[in-house]
């Protein structure tokens, strides 16, 4: 059995668009530090996301007037792979050709 966390907002994209989101600099603040802060856990692990886009951050929970009340997760890890950017000099690494949209792929892809 697979349980999952289930994001009640939807994801970033979706509510970037809507049209009563005003969020004040400071959520938008936290929802970026919280996103670094994963992109960070990664590249600690030799991981590079690949495909870092709004619609690839679920939102959790959003409170305008609280911003640290914000919960922001990445996912679709489906073009992720190791980095020799951030391994070891002397390490491995092996290449994948992966089809992936020009303008939101990252330079190590």
């Amino acid at each position: 059995m697979l349980i999952q966390a289930y994001a009640t907002k939807g994801d970033l994209a979706e509510v970037l668009k809507e049209n009563e989101f005003q969020p004040s600099q400071l959520v938008l603040l936290e929802i970026f530090v919280q996103i670094i802060d994963a992109m960070v856990y990664l590249v600690n692990y030799g991981i590079v996301h690949g495909d870092l886009a709004c619609r690839n951050a679920l939102v959790f929970r959003f409170h305008n007037s609280n911003p640290q009340e914000n919960l922001v997760k990445l996912t679709d890890f489906s073009l992720i792979r190791s980095s020799t950017l951030y391994l070891v000099v002397g390490s491995t690494a092996s290449t994948a050709n992966l089809l992936v949209l020009v303008r939101y792929a990252a330079p190590e892809i």
